[in-house]
């Protein structure tokens, strides 16, 4: 899923996002040593946070000015 949407060029997340840190993350989530956000946060959660915000952009048509 996360292939998808930094694959979509059209979302304004794309532009947002670093795509070869993203990508470092998915060949080792392990990298992230230290959580993200919360306790519970690491590598595979932070992929599934992105792949939630970028339904979320897409599904209530969000623009960022």
């Amino acid at each position: 899923m996360i292939n998808y949407v930094l694959k979509d060029k059209s979302c304004p997340l794309y532009d947002m996002l670093n795509i070869s840190k993203i990508k470092e993350l998915m060949e080792n989530p392990d990298a992230l040593d230290a959580p993200w956000y919360g306790q519970l946060m690491r590598g595979p959660q932070v992929l599934a946070y992105i792949v939630k915000i970028y339904y979320w952009i897409k599904d209530n048509n969000v623009n960022f000015v």
